[in-house]
């Protein structure tokens, strides 16, 4: 947190500030974070009283606790314009509906100062806004809503969406990860680039999610705002709210809250809520992350048949039986994930399963996690597989076995080498360099490795080789997590017989000399030459045939052009 920051809660006309100790609540934030601002005011929801407090704050403003009313993306945008405010870097915390519920004292105090901590870090790691990742809707509701939200759930607004950049991404010659994953198609390839059509996404974050290079942006939702909230979430200074279990709540599928107060989904008050945009952001990295940091369970609570962007629970009950396959074999109970799917009409029923979840997860104890510090975020290359390797090692457990169980995000590539001739495209077209391609330091050796934790299995390599020697299974061999690389082929480099540059693996010039001997081809001397010496060679015997002394050009070895000019292709 920066020292000009400011948090701002609201005594709501002693709504709030009669049933929470705001005080005590200020002292909690300043010993978090000693150089920021807390202060408490009045009638937040007043625009008088909003526009002196946007005034006086402006861009300092990062958390505001008070009631619904307080929504960036309708009333701030809409109401304020033109004051020095970024309303999506201001996080807001509905204290309203936290003393609503029957918490008694303590859990409600602990609970808020842990909702209020985990807003101030998400807005501390937020980097700003770009117009790509804005796009303007105009939706009327879909479905039925409050008599509050009336007048201004038509209105058009600004929502926020993910963009690609491009300094980031290999492009769509290489990777189409995010296009092939898109449920609504709304990710284009022109040339080499890859964009997101704004009038098409819908926000889900699959493309996130599913992104090996972290080439994908979404502020508000970027993978760093959500690692801090959830730290924040399962701080254990100061308070004893346990067990400590995280909710991933879907933010546009769940059901809207009626004008009542009974229909409300309600939480059991050490079960925090992390709002993602879609379950499809809760990619098994998200998950892991959670039991990394201490939690001790987790909940996925989405809207049944609500997704925007046509997904649906098949596909998070794939990505959590993954999840359990890995504690599983770590010793951590299965039945510390489950997925809850609300309604309109079950959300007291969501509520009072919620309670039970909270005690099956208290009668299990806590993880062994809980007792260990958790692992640093990996700031490049595939972080899943850095996690389990830093769990792995964290729980000094040697793990050996193989998970298969749901969607799998790791692959395992074979290779039948009496047909591999060592051209190299799989590893070209690997977006992951999961393949390589290695050489000894003189050249003379050629190998194709294969890196198990860096392959996820997009059948990229498969797809391209041209022998249809590569086999991809989804599959996680734990063991292989962080291992060094897998030898699938090694080769012999031949050299050029004049000048003694490399030429291409024996393998292939062999495929190429017998497949010119079983088309009955004469076979010159061109397939062990490096194409400058090969050009050189057809050059002296080009002139040697326009002067007289040579061959004629109908006796030109056919053969050693057509291997030319098939190692030149590969």
């Amino acid at each position: 947190m920066l020292s000009s920051d400011q948090v701002v809660l609201c005594a709501c006309h002693g709504r709030i500030a009669d049933r929470l100790p705001l005080l005590e609540i200020c002292r909690f934030l300043k010993a978090m974070a000693p150089d920021i601002e807390v202060v408490v005011e009045d009638d937040l929801c007043q625009r008088d009283m909003l526009r002196h407090l946007v005034e006086e704050g402006g861009s300092r403003l990062r958390v505001v606790a008070a009631c619904s009313r307080l929504r960036p993306s309708l009333y701030f945008w809409q109401g304020v314009g033109g004051l020095p405010l970024n309303p999506y870097a201001t996080r807001i915390v509905d204290l309203l509906e936290e003393v609503a519920a029957l918490y008694d004292e303590g859990e409600a105090v602990e609970r808020v100062k842990l909702l209020l901590w985990s807003q101030m870090k998400r807005a501390s790691e937020f980097k700003g806004i770009s117009q790509h990742n804005l796009t303007l809707r105009v939706s009327p509701p879909d479905d039925k809503v409050t008599r509050r939200e009336f007048l201004t759930a038509a209105l058009p607004r600004y929502e926020v969406i993910p963009c690609i950049e491009p300094s980031k991404c290999m492009g769509g010659d290489k990777c189409r990860l995010c296009l092939d994953r898109c449920p609504l198609q709304a990710i284009s390839v022109e040339g080499d680039v890859l964009t997101i059509d704004a009038s098409v996404c819908s926000g889900c974050g699959v493309c996130v999610a599913v992104c090996p290079r972290q080439a994908v942006s979404y502020p508000t939702f970027s993978f760093e705002e959500l690692d801090k909230e959830m730290e924040a979430l399962l701080a254990t200074e100061g308070i004893s709210l346990e067990p400590r279990i995280i909710a991933l709540t879907c933010r546009t599928c769940l059901p809207t809250p009626g004008d009542g107060e009974g229909d409300r989904l309600r939480y059991p008050s050490n079960i925090l809520p992390l709002e993602i945009p879609c379950l499809a952001m809760a990619s098994p990295w998200l998950m892991l992350r959670a039991f990394d940091m201490g939690a001790q369970g987790l909940a996925l609570i989405c809207g049944e048949d609500k997704c925007r962007s046509g997904l649906g629970g098949i596909v998070w009950r794939d990505n959590i039986r993954f999840i359990q396959a890995i504690l599983g074999c770590w010793g951590i109970e299965a039945e510390r994930i489950r997925l809850f799917e609300a309604t309109d009409s079950n959300q007291l029923d969501i509520g009072r399963e919620l309670s039970q979840f909270d005690r099956e997860i208290a009668g299990l104890g806590p993880t062994p996690l809980r007792a260990v510090d958790h692992t640093l975020v990996a700031i490049e290359g595939l972080r899943l597989p850095a996690l389990i390797k830093e769990m792995d090692k964290m729980l000094a457990r040697s793990t050996e076995g193989a998970i298969s169980t749901g969607t799998v995000p790791f692959g395992k590539v074979t290779l039948d080498a009496t047909r591999c001739t060592g051209c190299g495209l799989c590893a070209q077209n690997c977006p992951t360099d999961a393949l390589r391609i290695a050489s000894s330091d003189d050249r003379v050796e050629f190998q194709l490795l294969f890196l198990h934790g860096s392959c996820v299995a997009c059948g990229a390599c498969v797809n391209v080789c041209p022998e249809g020697c590569l086999g991809l299974e989804r599959i996680l061999e734990l063991d292989k997590i962080g291992a060094g690389a897998l030898e699938l082929f090694h080769d012999v480099i031949v050299k050029c017989r004049r000048c003694g540059e490399p030429v291409a693996p024996k393998s292939m010039i062999d495929r190429l000399r017998s497949r010119l001997r079983g088309a009955g081809k004469r076979l010159g001397d061109q397939l062990e030459l490096c194409p400058a010496c090969k050009a050189g060679a057809l050059s002296s015997r080009a002139a040697r045939i326009s002067s007289g002394t040579g061959v004629t050009v109908a006796s030109m070895d056919s053969a050693a052009c057509a291997g030319a000019g098939r190692e030149r292709t590969q």
